[in-house]
């Protein structure tokens, strides 16, 4: 949000609430204790050599670099009518979302190990974070006869879903549910990237984490003999039940690895195999090897942050900077961990930094003053006055939406001027849009009382004269603060919905964004509905009983539709900002339709309210600082505005 004064106030409200912002628009780059950065390497005689003797790894897979190829692995989908699915992202990694029973979710390949293991044992390592659960414990990878769990049971690794200890399943005789009994004296973080190993010997399995050991369970004989298990001498042991396993097993599989349970959700990094148990030297051995990483993570994060629109790409000497920088980044994205030498990471590093150093030349010059059409603090004292032209005619104002037809159409509209209009939320004063008590006044339905209700939504208008001087050519930022109340029935209440309500008969556009993390732009102008951003593909996901700040920017330098979105979240007693994006490209004529239907005197702007009133719950309770711009503003800009307490400051820098 844009007031930085907020961030004692929310100490002060909430600190013992744990707030998360899950949003794919925030791009903080997870820590990489171990395996961090890599490309896909399966040929051992390839892998790097130190002085220090330990054994290569007979495979290895990284996920999160740009040369990872995803031939030879397999989606497991158990439910394919669910939007959720697995994703490799460079820079992130392997990505499986939470899923429970039939829609269970997770990604195999052919086991590298089948055929290649002695009695000596084997060795797993992977780097992972669980950041959600199911049940007890999640699996985190095994070894099944097939890439489809549902077809037979899989042994395979668990970390507790509780935070404490592992576990090994035992199939065979034992049956699916029985485990190898390691579990949890010692205490997991699940949600911190964590480097799992798992060691298989003849004498014990032994579990590592980030290199230390904690925990292992030593093998033991059975004293009666049965057939239905592989045999080794005159005794059946487990060790050689696992290892005989692995070594037959087909395929190898990451998340779900069983067909009783879902998955839970997790961010892999990597993973590598070994013919052997490694031991505690050799592990240490293996990460005193890798090389360090830390000046290039800080590195990636400011490239997270990346974004062309902060440059001035007309400048002479643009194209050969920026292809500077995309040659040193495609560089960086391709070094592995498991291969990389130090200098090869320290060259990548000195590379990436003169390019930065290039393009600052290149850097536009900030002006939040700039094409400012219309600045709405919505607080008490402004109430709904536009402060840049200090208009108080009632066509000028923003106003409060206190009913609806039904139909969509406003039958009523009042000045944001009462002192019920506005409450403090978290200690900022802001415009009141919805709590029980406001409805009650005004005879609407309380959601709380009856979610079935049509819900005559409440919200704000936005003026037309707040759009004066916005065209198709110059392009639009429109930007406010909202408090999120509740989600009441439903998650598709809107933040905001702008354009023409009769788009589809009227060949105009629309647009909103939803709690869901849904933004959707629908254009009519070929006399048909289209949707140019599907409905379908949520952008982020809000939670409630926290601020954001949200900005839209067309832009028609680039023909882009950009979301940006702030919010504080509770990390460790601290609040830290949150800021990033998403962005969407459309033709130079869906853009032009849609900037032109938000401007238009027709056009119905929204805050917290959505064209279908029926179906679509108002969710915001308060919004503060709106304003519009007749230009695209830069990332930068957007997050200068962002961190913007009070817009009359604007006022007094113009």
């Amino acid at each position: 949000m844009k007031q930085k004064s907020l961030l004692v106030a929310v100490l002060a409200v909430a600190m013992a609430v744990v707030i998360a912002v899950t949003c794919i628009l925030v791009f903080a780059g997870p820590a990489k204790p171990v395996f961090a950065e890599g490309e896909q390497q399966t040929d051992a005689a390839d892998a790097a050599t130190t002085e220090t003797s330990y054994p290569s790894p007979a495979a290895w897979y990284d996920f999160t670099v740009r040369g990872f190829s995803p031939q030879g692995w397999t989606v497991v989908d158990g439910n394919t009518t669910d939007d959720n699915t697995v994703t490799v992202t460079t820079g992130t990694g392997l990505t499986i979302p939470t899923a429970i029973n039939n829609a269970r979710l997770g990604y195999a390949t052919a086991n590298p190990l089948k055929g290649k293991l002695t009695d000596a044992g084997f060795s797993v390592i992977m780097n992972a974070s669980v950041t959600a659960g199911v049940n007890d414990f999640e699996t985190l990878f095994g070894f099944n006869m097939s890439a489809d769990p549902n077809t037979n049971a899989a042994k395979f690794f668990a970390v507790m879903s509780n935070g404490s200890g592992v576990r090994l399943n035992i199939t065979a005789v034992e049956g699916e549910n029985s485990y190898y009994d390691i579990i949890g004296k010692s205490v997991v973080n699940m949600e911190e990237m964590t480097q799992y190993i798992l060691t298989v010997s003849p004498t014990a399995i032994t579990i590592y984490s980030n290199g230390e050991q904690v925990q292992q369970y030593t093998w033991f004989t059975r004293t009666t003999e049965s057939t239905a298990v592989p045999q080794k001498g005159a005794f059946l042991e487990y060790s050689y039940e696992t290892i005989d396993y692995v070594n037959t097993a087909d395929y190898f599989n990451i998340g779900i690895a069983t067909s009783i349970w879902g998955n839970g959700g997790m961010t892999v990094e990597n993973v590598a195999f070994y013919d052997a148990p490694l031991t505690a030297d050799e592990i240490a051995a293996i990460n005193a090897n890798l090389p360090d990483l830390t000046a290039l993570d800080a590195l990636f994060e400011k490239t997270d942050l990346f974004s062309i629109t902060n440059y001035d790409t007309t400048q002479t000497g643009w194209t050969e900077a920026y292809a500077a920088y995309t040659a040193a980044l495609d560089t960086t994205e391709r070094l592995s961990i498991l291969s990389a030498t130090q200098e090869q990471v320290n060259s990548a590093v000195s590379d990436l930094q003169s390019a930065y150093t290039a393009l600052d030349a290149f850097l536009r010059t900030q002006d939040l003053t700039n094409g400012l059409v219309a600045a709405f603090p919505l607080n008490s004292t402004a109430g709904g006055t536009n402060i840049k032209t200090n208009s108080t005619q009632s066509a000028d104002l923003v106003s409060y939406m206190n009913g609806s037809n039904g139909a969509g159409a406003v039958t009523a509209t009042e000045p944001l001027t009462s002192s019920d209009r506005f409450a403090t939320y978290q200690g900022v004063n802001a415009a009141k849009l919805f709590d029980e008590q406001h409805l009650n006044t005004y005879q609407n339905p309380n959601p709380y009382a009856d979610l079935a209700a049509t819900s005559n939504t409440m919200g704000l208008s936005i003026p037309h004269s707040a759009f004066n001087g916005v065209t198709a050519q110059g392009g639009l930022t429109l930007s406010f603060n909202a408090y999120i109340e509740n989600f009441y029935s439903g998650d598709w209440g809107r933040l905001f919905q702008l354009g023409n309500y009769q788009f589809a008969t009227e060949q105009n556009a629309q647009i909103f964004l939803a709690v869901n993390g849904v933004l959707a732009f629908d254009d009519a102008s070929s006399g048909k509905v289209e949707n140019v951003i599907p409905n379908t593909s949520p952008m982020c996901s809000i939670l409630a009983k926290q601020w954001y700040s949200l900005s839209l920017v067309l832009d028609p330098a680039y023909n882009t539709v950009t979301l940006y979105l702030s919010g504080y979240q509770l990390e460790d007693g601290a609040i830290v900002y949150k800021f990033g994006w998403s962005t969407v490209t459309v033709t130079q004529a869906q853009l032009a339709v849609l900037i032109g239907s938000i401007a238009d005197e027709g056009a119905e702007n929204w805050l917290g309210r959505s064209f279908w009133d029926d179906a679509d719950r108002s969710v915001v309770g308060a919004v503060s600082n709106l304003s519009v711009y007749s230009r695209a503003l830069s990332a930068n800009e957007v997050n200068a505005l962002h961190n913007t307490a009070d817009l009359s400051t604007l006022m007094e820098q113009a």
